[in-house]
């Protein structure tokens, strides 16, 4: 059954000569389900502006849900994604947008890499179970000091199957199809990993004959086997920086395929094949630059297990995103370690390598950079603690205070990091958010009033987030700084307000709030700020009490304001009382709040709950809504980079006129050519701590781990062309080709990693 939204779009007629910065418009769309969404609309740019052609991308509160592309004739066509469905949008000379289902995604379609056997690396961190502040100022996150922004060129094949069937023969389908996926592709790479790109324009590209077909009947696996040299024979090797084919590809449950970390090598480039949907092409893309899947389940295979369920990022598969499209910080770490402080190329003809690392490789495929302003923001430290421990079932939220060097708007992300592995990961993975209100984690509820899964706080024992400000903006490479919390959650009283609220309160009415504190969790000299929200906990405008002990007991005065009523729920809307009350305990985590259940059982029924009301006194002074005070930073120096202490002469009994000379310190070294014939020709690792065990694993072209060793070179094990991994072992017969390596060791007392290519003949 097809769906026809209709998107009231007036402002087409008035607002196609608006300046670039000025444009930002918005629009109701009207669901088939009778919700309405309203967004806005901003203006990006695009590969084919020069000929008049306009692009827009869509948020809902916030989320990033559309794109759209307008024609100097006022023709628009856009893309729709919205709970699990994407919608087509085309415009009229009516002045209306008509949107119909083009795809219902099932999480359980697969992506190829499910087979997946390898470790994610991540940074080590150790394990201090008591509280005690930040105190590096290196961020976790690879930064790139010039601030390089990438740039592809993103050649998309279209086989004829998807032409005739898809785009319904009509090649204007199809570009315009390519140029709002360029636009989806830069609004999530260039805001959450540094990377740009644009689709080449190219008519080849496109397989308009059916006695021209490339893959009929051929397998995902088989599409991207030779779909490097498809593309290459289409248009030629450097015409050209990444690729994929838009194929079926027979394997019905599987809907993309890439091989991971082929787009660094120039004869994997085009390693990749997906069905035409964006979130899907960006998906697989991201495995191209070597990132994994970030959930756990059945079909996840090679994952980080950072997200539960189907996940909530790109890199999972529910195409059903809560906070819109986009990357995660796992992701945006993996990737961004395999791409920042590259050598690249300065001039767009890819022809002046600038060589920024002297171990990059001949068939690497360098991306062509831009030095953009290198700004970082720099999170205050000074107010959050390395651990922090909270009772069950107790809410906590994170502060993150930053500043930066420009006028960009810094944006705020905090994200559950420590992988899972058996387990289900214990709490959703959200977008970061631009403002100043705190991130929060706490239960929230369904339409019908149950809670939803992986958002309660009841998950005992240790869970590693990471916090971050970045500051993403179109045209410049988003740096970050980023810094990890362990949050431990364990068996006592949970922080809770545990009065009960009246439904309703006159202005100025004076009250006693009381909360449980477990005093084996909460230091005798802590304190609490207690806050006010107007709209059901959204934000919290009014301070009620700027810090009183933290002993379970405060007298607070309700200010002299209305607190009415807000919509709450999607298919079922309901008014709520938008009163809430909120503690927080001051330079810590922990927080309660009053009831923010939306139902509640009343005579075994289901009746609305929410907060309370305010009904203002005319006789009494109303008062200013004041924002909750921030964390103030400290006055100390702007932070630098990790301080080294300066070296100091060593005192010496004798002056020495001629001191012999020092052996200078042995660079790493890394023999990378093996040959199974010759014993000779292993795998080496020289100039490293010999009393730390060295770690290798090697994995083929598509990622799957060949060979494993924790304790490399122990006893004389060497790699020397031999697999070592079951179901990899086939009677002993030597590996042949290229493979890709990572190592980690010990260099002076510091855990080092390196990755690159090995080659085995």
């Amino acid at each position: 059954m097809k769906h026809i939204i209709h998107l009231l779009f007036l402002w087409l007629f008035f607002s196609l000569q608006t300046t670039y910065a000025q444009s930002t418009l918005s629009g109701n769309v009207a669901l088939p389900t009778d919700e309405t969404l309203t967004l806005q609309w901003q203006e990006r740019e695009n590969s084919q502006q020069n000929k008049g052609i306009r692009t827009f991308v869509g948020y809902y509160q916030n989320q990033f849900v559309a794109t759209l592309v307008i024609h100097p004739n006022k023709e628009a066509s856009g893309s729709l994604q919205w709970e699990g469905t994407t919608y087509q949008l085309t415009g009229t000379l009516q002045g209306e947008l008509l949107a119909k289902v083009r795809l219902l995604h099932n999480p359980n379609s697969k992506c190829g890499t499910d087979t997946h056997l390898q470790e994610p690396y991540f940074p080590s961190f150790e394990n201090r179970s008591t509280a005690r502040p930040i105190t590096s100022l290196t961020s976790i996150m690879p930064n790139d000091p010039e601030g390089i922004l990438y740039l592809y060129r993103l050649a998309v094949l279209i086989d004829y199957h998807d032409f005739a069937n898809t785009f319904s023969s009509d090649i204007k389908q199809v570009k315009d199809f390519l140029l709002n996926l360029e636009v989806f592709l830069n609004e999530v790479y260039v805001r959450d990993i540094g990377v740009k790109f644009s689709i080449v324009a190219d008519d080849r590209l496109i397989i308009q004959e059916a006695t021209k077909q490339l893959y009929d009947q051929t397998s995902r696996r088989d599409i991207i086997e030779n779909s490097t040299e498809k593309i290459n024979e289409l248009i030629g090797d450097k015409q050209y920086d990444l690729g994929i084919v838009i194929a079926p590809g027979t394997d019905s449950t599987l809907s993309g395929l890439a091989f991971f970390s082929g787009g660094f090598r120039l004869i994997r480039k085009g390693g990749a094949s997906a069905i035409a949907e964006n979130a899907t092409i960006a998906h697989e893309i991201g495995h191209l630059f070597g990132a994994d899947h970030t959930f756990k389940n059945t079909y996840s295979g090679n994952s980080l297990y950072t997200e539960p369920a189907y996940g909530q990022s790109l890199m999972g598969y529910s195409n059903n995103f809560p906070d819109g499209a986009f990357f995660s910080l796992p992701t945006a770490y993996q990737i961004r370690g395999g791409i920042v402080n590259r050598s690249y190329f300065k001039d767009p003809e890819r022809t002046q390598l600038v060589n920024r690392n002297g171990n990059d490789v001949s068939n690497f495929n360098y991306a062509y950079g831009i030095k953009t302003e290198s700004s970082f923001p720099t999170i205050n430290r000074n107010k959050l603690q390395e651990t922090y421990t909270i009772p069950k079932d107790t809410y906590f939220q994170f502060y993150i205070n930053a500043t930066n060097t420009n006028n960009i708007p810094i944006y705020y992300t905090a994200q559950l990091t420590s992988k899972a592995g058996v387990n289900d990961p214990k709490f959703l993975t959200r977008k970061g958010k631009t403002g100043k209100e705190p991130i929060t984690f706490q239960t929230q509820y369904s339409d019908l009033g149950g809670f939803i899964n992986y958002t309660r706080t009841n998950a005992k024992g240790e869970h590693l987030f990471w916090l971050a400000a970045s500051n993403p903006a179109p045209q410049h490479f988003v740096n970050y700084d980023m810094v990890a919390v362990k949050v431990i959650i364990a068996e006592g009283k949970t922080f809770a307000i545990t009065n009960g609220m009246n439904d309703e309160y006159e202005g100025g009415a004076s009250l006693t709030l009381n909360w449980q504190v477990d005093p084996n969790f909460f230091d005798a000299n802590s304190k609490v700020r207690i806050l006010l929200s107007d709209d059901f906990g959204k934000t919290f405008k009014y301070t009620l009490v700027e810090s009183t002990e933290n002993d379970g007991s405060c007298e607070i005065t309700l200010p002299n304001i209305e607190v009415g009523t807000v919509e709450w729920g999607k298919q079922k809307k309901i008014q709520l009382p938008a009163g809430v009350i909120k503690v927080e305990v001051i330079d810590h985590i922990a927080f309660a709040t009053t009831n923010v259940a939306p139902y509640k059982t009343s005579n075994g029924k289901l009746v609305p709950n929410g907060g309370f009301k305010i009904k203002k006194k005319a006789e009494l002074p109303e008062p200013k809504p004041e924002p909750k005070p921030e964390p103030k930073p400290e006055p100390k120096p702007e932070p630098k980079p990790e301080p080294k202490p300066e070296p100091k002469p060593e005192p010496k009994p004798e002056p020495q006129p001629n001191p012999l000379p020092q052996e200078p310190e042995k660079r790493v070294v890394i023999y990378n050519g093996v040959s199974s014939a010759n014993p000779q020709n292993y795998f080496a690792v020289e100039g490293v701590d010999v009393t730390t065990p060295i770690h290798l694993l090697i994995f083929d072209e598509m990622g799957l781990k060949v060979y494993e060793n924790k304790d490399y070179g122990k006893n004389g094990d060497w790699f020397r062309g031999y697999a070592n991994i079951k179901n990899f072992i086939n009677n002993n017969k030597a590996l042949h080709g290229t493979y890709f390596y990572i190592v980690s060791y010990s260099k002076n007392g510091k855990i080092e990693r390196q990755n690159g290519f090995l080659y085995v003949r």
